[in-house]
């Protein structure tokens, strides 16, 4: 059995990115609902996300289980691969995403304490291939502390700031 490590990853990874604004968007899965956002002006990273019903903290712990539930997926399948193919460039590939997404779940760990640590209600990371999703649920938000957020996060995950992408999820 020939797998294309290649394709296998594009469709996680898609599948993944999908699953994020899903969940980002449609925090009851109720699908016929739709979510407005506003664009931030301070900062062109920023988008907020108004809700008609409040947003708790139930949102963030749903996130990162479905969030753990998804790499939980990802490291199935990769070890399947490491297991099952005698193609060693297809067990090189699968146990370098293994590392990586090792790498990352440690990354956004750190950056959520670190943004919890600042005084913020709650927090949700979300380390892409070419982005960094920052959730956060807080009224008021001031520009400073914004950027404060953001400069964590690019320590953290090496991405710079361009690629650090904040969503305010506004309660009540």
């Amino acid at each position: 059995m020939v797998l294309n490590f290649k394709k296998l990853g594009i469709i996680i990874l898609t599948g993944s990115i999908v699953l994020i604004f899903a969940l980002i968007f449609w925090p009851e899965a109720n699908l016929e609902k739709e979510l407005p956002l506003q664009y931030n002006h301070t900062n062109k990273n920023s988008l907020l996300a108004d809700s008609e019903t409040p947003v708790t903290n139930d949102f963030f712990a749903e996130y990162r289980l479905e969030r753990e539930r998804v790499r939980s997926r990802q490291i199935e399948l990769l070890r399947e691969v490491l297991n099952s193919t005698s193609e060693e460039e297809a067990r090189k590939e699968a146990s370098l995403r293994l590392v990586k997404i090792s790498e990352d779940m440690e990354k956004e760990l750190q950056a959520e304490g670190m943004i919890k640590s600042k005084g913020f209600t709650d927090c949700v990371v979300i380390i892409q291939e070419e982005i960094t999703l920052v959730v956060l649920l807080e009224d008021n938000i001031h520009l400073n502390q914004e950027a404060d957020i953001s400069e964590m996060v690019e320590k953290v995950t090496g991405y710079s700031e361009d690629n650090v992408c904040i969503i305010f999820r506004k309660a009540g």
